[in-house]
């Protein structure tokens, strides 16, 4: 496997005001004696637009990666930076999966990505709301070009609707602007030409609620997009892989009941047509 970083903002010439990260980790699978192509799974960790969680971020690459996946790790700015800065970023990033695909060794119809609490948010801006970033004219390209192909969505937070929402996501997303508080709910943005979901909560999640997976879920059923609708019963907030690989010692945090939505989730892109040979 060959591991390597990319700066985005180097990539693409793109200045920097100061601070921001924008850094894609790239896990590539050695191609042998030639190349064979391979579905890619960009990893948006999450920390509440306040850090990027390690244990939702290699670990879980690592795991798509053994699973036969070219993947690749979002390291995204955050607070004080708030939107659009990380949106952005994470459109270039499917951009350059993309349009580097054949070196890469990556289908370029069959970029999934996998978004976690606040990655989950940021999953269903560039799944639903892509039209909106502001490289597209800079880059020349069709905003299209900025949407992955699937979503997994894991207990994403998704609403700023008072009764569900998780305020300090909202907050720091905003970054002080509340005129930005309509558009930050994903379910508003959902239309037919959002990328297919796969959505997994614990309905016993204390932190982010469980309608935020439900009013995604709805928008989808509404645009009539394909999705997906995982709800586990019990389970703590933030369980990443569910297993020793991301908790040691935290029993809480390993359970293998909810382990199962990784093999649920490969099964749903199968049945979507990712091919991994």
């Amino acid at each position: 496997m060959k591991t390597f970083q990319v700066d985005l903002y180097e990539e693409y010439g793109l200045p920097r005001s100061g601070g921001e990260k924008g850094i894609l980790t790239c896990y590539v699978r050695g191609q042998g004696n030639g190349v064979t192509m391979r579905p890619a799974m960009l990893v948006l960790p999450g920390g509440g637009y306040e850090n990027c969680s390690d244990r939702e971020g290699e670990p879980v690459a690592l795991y798509f990666t053994g699973r036969g996946y070219h993947s690749f790790v979002l390291d995204y700015s955050v607070k004080p930076f708030a939107y659009p800065t990380h949106f952005n970023e994470a459109c270039l990033a499917v951009h350059y999966i993309r349009t580097h695909a054949k070196e890469l060794g990556v289908i370029p119809s069959q970029i999934a990505a996998v978004g976690f609490s606040a990655g989950g948010h940021l999953l269903g801006m560039i799944s639903t709301a892509y039209q909106g970033c502001s490289y597209a004219q800079t880059l020349g390209v069709s905003p299209q070009a900025f949407r992955p192909d699937a979503a997994i969505y894991s207990y994403p937070v998704v609403t700023a609707g008072k009764d569900a929402t998780h305020g300090g996501s909202v907050l720091s997303w905003m970054g002080g602007n509340e005129d930005l508080r309509p558009y930050f709910s994903v379910e508003n943005h959902v239309s037919e030409h959002s990328a297919p979901a796969f959505i997994w909560h614990t309905v016993a999640d204390g932190l982010v609620p469980v309608q935020n997976s439900l009013l995604l879920a709805s928008a989808y059923q509404k645009a009539g997009v394909p999705y997906e609708l995982h709800l586990f019963d019990k389970g703590p907030h933030g369980l990443s892989l569910c297993s020793k690989e991301t908790f040691v010692g935290w029993d809480d945090y390993i359970d293998p009941h909810v382990e199962k939505w990784l093999i649920l989730a490969e099964e749903w892109l199968a049945r979507l047509g990712f091919s991994i040979k």
